[in-house]
Parts: structure tokens; C-alpha cells; sequence
């Protein structure tokens, strides 16, 4: 049986953190969700200590997961939040193209060097060539 540890999340909702121990994660993982009657999707699995062998097996060291249980509605939230984090990247980059787009257009300054033959043939001349 785990160790059980009452916390509260941020929205003040209990919720009951439990370890378990085992010769190697999956042996501890498999005996939480077992003894939990949950599978890895309701399962929130961090791992506190990895096993170790020791020398010549003595101060050998237990695997050591924490496991949180989540209700149908924490993985709803998790999805809404995955995806409005996708949505931000995409409209992000979005902006950050046009962005790029309006200066790389509207600087005169490039525009000039573009059609003054004397600066290609500098360039050229000295092998720096500027696009």
C-alpha cells in the first residue's frame, strides 16, 4: 500500500498525492495504478527516486513514483489549455512573419542598395556579397 499525502491544488479542490515504491519504475508505476484502479490517462506519474543496484547490492535504493489521480474534468482542462497554447505559437508566428514581411518591404534604405550597381560591384569585389 502507498504513502498517502493530502494537498490542495489552486483551486482549493483536495486531492490525495500517493507514493509507491518498487524494484524499478514500471514494477512502482504498475503497483500504483493497480492498487489506484485507474490507467496512465487518469494518472498524473512523477518519479521521486530511481532505483540503484549498490555495492554488491547492499544500500541498494527502491524506485520511487508519486502518483496524483485525475478526474475526467483535470484532463478536459489539460486539452483546453494545450490547445489554447497551440493557438498562441500559431497566431505568434503568424505576427512574426508579417512583421518580417512589412520591414523587409517597406525599408528604403534596402531598396537603394538593391538598385545601386556601385554597391553590388563593391560587394562583389570584395567578396561580400549582401542579399
Amino acid at each position: 500500500m502507498g504513502i498517502f499525502t493530502t494537498c490542495y491544488n489552486r483551486r482549493k479542490r483536495r486531492i490525495i498525492v500517493q507514493i509507491f515504491k518498487g524494484k524499478t519504475e514500471n514494477e512502482a508505476i504498475e503497483k500504483g495504478l493497480r492498487e489506484l484502479g485507474i490507467d496512465r490517462k487518469h494518472a498524473d506519474i512523477t518519479v521521486l527516486q530511481e532505483p540503484t543496484k549498490g555495492i554488491f547490492g547492499v544500500l541498494a535504493k527502491e524506485a520511487e513514483i508519486e502518483i496524483i489521480a485525475l478526474t475526467d474534468e483535470d484532463l478536459e482542462n489539460r486539452a483546453k489549455k494545450t490547445r489554447q497554447i497551440r493557438l498562441l505559437y500559431a497566431i505568434g508566428g503568424v505576427v512574426l512573419v508579417v512583421a518580417l514581411l512589412i520591414i523587409y518591404l517597406v525599408n528604403p534604405e534596402e531598396k537603394k542598395r538593391r538598385n545601386d550597381s556601385r554597391y553590388i560591384s563593391y560587394t562583389a569585389r570584395n567578396f561580400y556579397i549582401r542579399f
